[in-house]
């Protein structure tokens, strides 16, 4: 409807998603919820925008096939809204180079709707997942597309988090496990210890707000096919490299504790264990190696068997790089990663979109990017 005109019934169901017809048309809503009930009414606040002329950033890698028989797994930092502080005047914000109305959530929240399920993807770890975000829009109109989406606040005062979708008909629920990361460190005496010999440390690592997301999952088509689907989203200062590296021990050391405890109660069951997230730690610090190796240092044992870091090590998946005054700011480099058991074989990988493309409005967000972080993709098989 456009203002002062009358209301034309489009569509019934639990979204809608406007045509080009309705571009700067107002979109009601109204919720019958039954006889003998008020009836709700609504009118949106802005009038449907037109979308981008140009490319949008995830659009050539959505028209990628899926290879049959295979899972298609998906990591993406969606940026959380709550971290952009758009009160600040343009030239403050932490994404200078953006202009303001392309940081909205009204602006972006439509843009990570289309682009989410776009991939078709049959499992989906999502970080930086604002409340807001995940109660209006995420879990509704993902159950719609057919997926079950689970929820993990960071925790303290930070109220985004972690989400996991999977397709119904391809994975199905079977139970979760604790997530709060200091709350794993009754098993670990080697960190307690390590914490104990610095206050500061210890006093630091405790009110760095992390959680593990774990979703034990099993297959539609083979009951024996178990599948421990870890989620995760590391401190971030790049100063506090040793507090990353122990959230990332505890969460591989315990995706690895409960992947024992389930081949004792399941000795027949294939179980496979994928940690995925942003680990804010490119492929050179000790996170990566701790991970993929097994070992901190040059010899420290951590009793981790390694992982396989399934998409690669792409150039960057986080590109916020701009230059003002001559100086070169922001940050250019992979955090992002997929790590899998070597049992997990890589059908494909999805390629990432080209430089050019990144970098045609400066960096990340921009028009054509809802985030500063660009998902990975690969298509797997269980072997």
């Amino acid at each position: 409807m456009k203002e002062k005109e009358k209301c034309v019934c489009e569509h019934t169901g639990v979204s809608y998603k406007p045509s080009s017809d309705d571009i700067g048309k107002y979109v009601s809503v109204i919720i019958d919820l039954g006889e003998d009930t008020i009836k709700r009414f609504a009118v949106t606040k802005n009038p449907v925008a037109a979308v981008p002329e140009e490319q949008l950033i995830f659009e050539e890698r959505q028209n990628v096939k899926v290879i049959e028989v295979r899972l298609r797994v998906m990591s993406y930092n969606i940026l959380a809204d709550l971290y952009l502080n758009l009160r600040q005047p343009q030239d403050d914000l932490f994404f200078p180079y953006c202009p303001k109305v392309y940081q909205e959530y009204a602006y972006r929240y439509p843009l990570l709707l289309r682009e989410i399920p776009g991939y078709n993807a049959d499992l989906i770890f999502l970080q930086e997942v604002d409340e807001r975000f995940r109660r209006r829009f995420l879990l509704p109109y993902m159950e719609e597309l057919g997926y079950e989406t689970r929820f993990k606040k960071k925790g303290l005062a930070v109220t985004e988090g972690l989400a996991i979708c999977f397709r119904k008909d391809k994975l199905r629920f079977v139970l979760i496990f604790l997530n709060v990361i200091p709350s794993h460190l009754i098993k670990n005496v080697d960190i307690i210890n390590y914490l104990d010999q610095n206050l500061q440390l210890k006093e630091h690592f405790f009110s760095r707000p992390a959680v593990i997301q774990l979703l034990l999952l099993g297959s539609t088509t083979d009951e024996d096919v178990l599948l421990m689907a870890g989620n995760t989203h590391l401190h971030y200062d790049p100063q506090e490299e040793n507090i990353k590296v122990m959230q990332a021990l505890l969460c591989a050391r315990h995706i690895a504790h409960k992947a024992q405890e389930l081949q004792l109660k399941h000795p027949n069951g294939k179980i496979y264990k994928l940690l995925a997230g942003d680990f804010n730690s490119t492929p050179d610090g000790p996170v990566y190696d701790l991970i993929s190796k097994g070992i901190l240092g040059t010899s420290v044992s951590t009793f981790l068997n390694p992982m396989l870091s399934l998409v690669g090590d792409p150039p960057y998946t986080n590109y916020t790089r701009f230059t003002r005054n001559g100086d070169i700011l922001g940050f250019s480099g992979c955090l992002d990663y997929i790590w899998g058991d070597p049992g997990i074989k890589v059908v494909q990988t999805i390629p990432m979109p080209s430089d050019e493309l990144v970098k045609k409005h400066t960096a990340l967000p921009s028009v054509i990017s809802p985030s500063d972080h660009l998902p990975l993709i690969c298509d797997i098989l269980l072997q």
